[in-house]
């Protein structure tokens, strides 16, 4: 089968290359040109499975080819499942589809509607210098999460603070929320929360995460979510995800001197 992912994301299809590198697929290309979405014609009866619709303003598809059909589940699977891949295409689904190889040139191309833009989320609404730690003492991902938490533990957003530390540990045992570039974002949608609550935490040591580039967290989000706030959950690890992403950010926040620093590098 052909499985081919169209998005204009570079950094949402290089994720689910790194996924199919790491289930061994070996024939993966992507493909950058101007308004590749209105190339593909016919009619769409013959995808084996899909998501999304084909868009005349897509300039980037990832196509590869996987000829075990078990192997090309788990990596669906995976993709749905997978946070770095929810992150980084928040305001944009794509397109995927797999299809037969003979029948790729009858994919259809499908009008496409423009999605309504969502309220920019701003992280600082979030924030209060209460909330900051300086210098983490913690030295093990467990710790620091138990470190942040006492800061939330009289939080008005914190229904029950011991429940909330819990849901945390057992999220971070589904998989790692150490997102790469120095940062972590443990966290929990969980009904011990009444509204969106985060600390940050500053470790000059760093601490370790299992982030997905190896390297060790510096700066740690503590995020508590209300079960109900699925959109306001995604938008927000977006939002923060393409903060820690912008050079200098996250050495800003390590080098800053007091927590209201902190806290206006956000406003800025």
């Amino acid at each position: 089968m052909l499985f081919m992912v169209m998005h204009n994301n570079e950094e949402y299809l290089n994720t689910i290359n790194k996924i199919l590198k790491e289930e061994r697929v070996s024939e993966i290309d992507i493909i950058r040109k101007k308004g590749i979405g209105s190339f593909m014609q016919g009619s769409d009866y013959i995808m084996g499975m899909g998501s999304g619709i084909i868009s005349p303003h897509y300039d980037k598809v990832l196509v590869s080819v996987i000829k075990d059909n078990k192997k090309l589940g788990r990596i669906v699977k995976r993709i749905n499942e997978d946070m770095e891949v929810k992150i980084s295409n928040y305001d944009d689904e794509g397109f995927f589809c797999t299809l037969p190889y003979d029948k790729i040139s009858d994919l259809k191309v499908k009008a496409y509607k423009d999605k309504k833009e969502s309220k920019i989320m701003e992280v600082a609404q979030f924030l209060s210098e209460k909330f900051v730690v300086m210098n983490l003492k913690g030295t093990a991902k467990e710790e620091v999460i138990n470190e942040l938490g006492q800061t939330m533990k009289d939080s008005p957003g914190i229904i029950n603070y011991t429940q909330f530390i819990k849901d945390v540990h057992n999220r971070e045992k589904l998989a790692t929320t150490g997102i790469g570039h120095g940062v972590a974002m443990p966290h929990a949608r969980t009904n011990e929360a009444n509204m969106i609550t985060i600390a940050i935490g500053i470790s000059k040591q760093g601490v370790d995460f299992a982030s997905v580039d190896g390297k060790k967290a510096h700066v740690v989000f503590l995020i508590a979510i209300p079960t109900s706030e699925v959109n306001s959950y995604l938008a927000l690890l977006a939002k923060l995800t393409r903060l820690t992403k912008k050079e200098n950010f996250i050495k800003n926040i390590v080098d800053s001197k007091d927590e209201s620093g902190v806290i206006r590098l956000f406003n800025a």
